[in-house]
């Protein structure tokens, strides 16, 4: 769930062949627009102008931090500056994957969802009682994250063994982008348990993860049910507790 380093490939030709339009695109529009007095075609270029122009300020940026990392290299071979040019080098690398990054956001197509919050569900896989602890840790796990990005989680539906661990479990969550971040987290996720007897055995443990877009109707409950905590009590009785209610 981390951004870490884009897996994106910037030396592909492809890619660098869509910068250098990007780039073409913009001087253009930035040359139609000095010579223009046509007030139309102004407001239209405009909305261009603004979109391609956070784009082009990554793709410059990234372009100076190529630059520089291509000078710093050459900077390790003398022995007296190669101390000062790693430290360096570690900035403009860092520098270079945000801008990267930010590429990779702005030049992927928009999902419509991706705005919208998620629902989550972990069921226990093959494993037994192990796999259910699994699922239980992965539950806790993205509910960390959710609160570290400041979203808000709320438990739907909740199944625990006797061990503690979860058949399955269910939450919302929303906020920003939650969508946008997490939709590529679903699919089954194993871990391997070594047992040792008087041999040394490895076990294949999996829990399933669910994460489907919110739909529009269901978000805007949620924002009522936040909004107005105390009306469903009211109107319908004490709510449930843990594991209940929606």
């Amino acid at each position: 769930m981390s951004a870490g380093r884009s897996v994106v490939d910037f030396s592909n030709p492809l890619l660098l062949s869509q910068l250098d339009s990007i780039k073409a695109r913009y001087g253009a529009v930035t040359e139609i627009m000095s010579n223009s007095s046509d007030p139309d075609e102004l407001r239209k270029l405009g909305k261009e102008y603004s979109d391609l122009g956070r784009t082009m300020e990554l793709i410059v940026h990234r372009d100076e931090c190529v630059s520089s990392l291509s000078d710093l290299k050459e900077m390790l071979e003398d022995e007296e500056m190669a101390d000062m040019a790693q430290e360096e080098m570690e900035e403009v690398e860092a520098a270079l994957e945000k801008a990267e990054e930010g590429l990779v956001n702005l030049l992927t197509p928009k999902d419509s969802a991706d705005d919208r919050g998620v629902v989550v569900e972990v069921r226990s896989g093959t494993g037994g009682d192990e796999a259910s602890l699994f699922a239980s840790e992965l539950f806790k796990m993205y509910h960390k994250y959710a609160l570290g990005m400041g979203w808000r989680w709320e438990e739907l539906d909740m199944s625990v063994t006797d061990i503690g661990g979860f058949k399955g479990a269910q939450a919302s969550v929303t906020g920003e982008a939650v969508f946008k971040r997490l939709k590529f987290e679903s699919g089954v996720h194993r871990v391997q348990v070594a047992t040792t007897t008087i041999i040394t055995t490895t076990t294949t443990i999996t829990t399933h993860l669910t994460l489907l877009p919110q739909p529009p109707a269901y978000a805007a409950s949620t924002r009522e049910r936040q909004a107005h905590p105390h009306e469903r009590r009211q109107r319908g009785g004490p709510t449930r507790g843990r594991g209940g209610g929606c």
